[in-house]
């Protein structure tokens, strides 16, 4: 089982560390935390949960282990 993974932040460093956890493959993307972009905005394909406070309610409502 990969790892399922909430990137933090919807910025262009966010939108590397998906391009990353992707091209390695060991890992799935399950949404982003942003505060500045509104929850259910895509970045690089993936929702926006919600932001960096709301991290533990993301974590469990999507059964993120990273």
């Amino acid at each position: 089982m990969s790892a399922r993974v909430i990137v933090i932040g919807g910025s262009d460093q966010g939108r590397q560390a998906i391009d990353i956890i992707e091209d390695g493959g060991v890992a799935h993307v399950v949404g982003v935390l942003d505060r500045e972009l509104s929850k259910g905005e895509l970045v690089a394909g993936y929702p926006v949960l919600g932001s960096d406070e709301d991290l533990g309610q993301c974590a469990a409502s999507t059964s993120a282990t990273a």
